[in-house]
């Protein structure tokens, strides 16, 4: 099979000296390696109509298993086989014969990059299993997709996207998703920042450029100096309202202590006992205060 994937020269000789047979569509298991996250139904009825006129055009690629009911696993070609099961027909496919999953996860991404454009989710996703499951690098991660080194980091760190940013990279722009460049681009801020950032980045062009613009105002305005800034002065002020709470019911207690209650009970103490019982309770209060104020909350005067 002679086809040009962009894949390495390696990768291309054992495609190059795989024999291409005909197999029956219930021999063959679904893909591990398969970088698409999805493919719909339509999409299959779709190139079933077309293979009922032209037939299948194009080879597919299948794994050696060694398994007995279903020797061999699909590595590219998941439409063109589901659509020859749907019309009952065999799949043609190239037989490989490897352990190296490296080869197979590149066989497998240079087939599909060839086709429709991989979603910014699915080349997301497909880095982030190079590096788990095959113990990839990111230099031959870059290297797989034809890109540098430190376009393979920026990819990886998406992987810090807000959970309701990164489905939006499965989407279209015109359907509301963001491209890759743009997920980059916003994992530079912390996770609420994006969402912060992500409004105002839908609300212009929405493209690269803009988000970075975007980002590149909010770090120059020291709005996000730091990733967990927002997340962390949220934890704050949620830990001084509990202190403002608690001064609240402080204060009641000691209302008695405000009148001549209090002067009696302390004139029944000695000076220096007096003084200690005076000094621990203002440091306590100074101290509440003094992280009130930091945050901008207003502590009750006790």
């Amino acid at each position: 099979m002679a086809t040009a994937l962009g894949v390495s020269r390696r990768a291309q000789e054992l495609l190059d000296e795989a024999p291409v047979r005909r197999i029956p569509t219930d021999q063959i298991r679904p893909s591990r390696f398969q970088p698409r996250g999805k493919i719909t139904n339509a999409s299959v009825a779709k190139l079933a109509r077309d293979m009922d006129e032209h037939g299948q055009i194009e080879t597919g690629i299948v794994l050696v298993t060694g398994d007995e009911t279903r020797p061999y696993e699909l590595i590219a070609g998941e439409r063109r086989w589901r659509a020859c099961e749907k019309r009952g027909k065999p799949f043609r496919a190239a037989v490989v014969e490897t352990d190296d999953k490296r080869l197979i996860m590149e066989l497998a991404l240079g087939s599909n990059r060839n086709r429709e454009p991989l979603t910014g989710l699915d080349i997301l996703n497909t880095c982030l299993r190079m590096r788990s499951e095959f113990e990839m690098d990111v230099t031959s991660i870059g290297a797989s997709f034809g890109r540098s080194v430190q376009w393979a980091s920026n990819v990886l760190a998406c992987e810090r996207l807000h959970e309701r940013i990164k489905p939006l990279l499965a989407k279209s722009r015109k359907d509301g998703g963001i491209s890759l460049s743009v997920g980059i681009e916003l994992v530079r801020l912390g996770a609420s920042w994006q969402l912060t950032a992500l409004k105002r980045i839908q609300a212009g062009r929405g493209g690269q450029k803009t988000a970075r613009k975007v980002v590149e105002s909010l770090l120059n305005a020291g709005a996000a100096q730091h990733p967990d800034a927002q997340e962390r002065t949220v934890g704050a002020r949620s830990i001084v309202a509990q202190f403002t709470t608690r001064c609240t019911e402080l204060r009641g207690a000691l209302r008695p202590w405000k009148s001549t209650a209090r002067t009696r009970a302390l004139g029944q103490l000695g000076m220096d006992e007096r003084g200690m019982v005076q000094e621990a309770f203002q440091r306590v209060i100074e101290e509440v205060r003094n992280v009130a104020q930091a945050c901008g909350i207003e502590v009750p005067k006790v």
